[in-house]
């Protein structure tokens, strides 16, 4: 005698339960979180770099402050500005303040809406020697996109 084969709920269509629906609607449903976050995490990198760009462009003012206030102070047949005792109480008064878009023929390039300004004290010691110390501080941008930063730079001067 052969025996019988029976296929459990062939007759009845009924007695099965879909598991493909339930399925697909929870793989739908994390693919769209996972490309969400994605996005999220695109639009988070953008704006870093934007102010990362800022920050750079704030440090090139704040170094081009810098620069202009030692050639004026120690260049060749320039009358030295006279700094604040670093003694006083900070901060120092400003000795120069430039905005790049107020030069003629316009901001470097890179430099458009940057500006700085540089304050300055000095001390002298016995051995007739000055000591300078420098703090520009460059911002560009505005509002949210602002960047800021600060450059000291420190400079000896021999009294003849």
């Amino acid at each position: 005698m052969c025996p019988s084969y029976h296929k459990h709920g062939s007759g009845n269509r009924s007695n099965q339960a879909g598991l493909g629906l339930p399925a697909a609607i929870f793989v739908i449903t994390i693919l769209s979180l996972i490309v969400l976050a994605l996005a999220n995490l695109e639009a988070g990198s953008g704006e870093a770099l934007g102010q990362d760009v800022q920050s750079a462009r704030a440090l090139l003012a704040a170094d081009s402050g810098a620069e202009i206030v030692l050639g004026m102070q120690f260049g060749p047949g320039v009358v030295p500005v006279d700094c604040d005792t670093c003694n006083d109480p900070e901060p120092h008064s400003v000795i120069r303040a430039l905005n790049f878009d107020s030069l003629s023929g316009g901001a470097p390039p890179g430099l458009a809406e940057c500006q700085f300004e540089v304050r300055c004290c000095q001390r002298t010691n016995t051995l007739a020697e000055r000591f300078y110390k420098f703090t520009s501080t460059g911002s560009c941008g505005s509002g949210l996109d602002e960047a800021r930063r600060i450059v000291e730079v420190a400079a000896k001067e021999v009294v003849p």
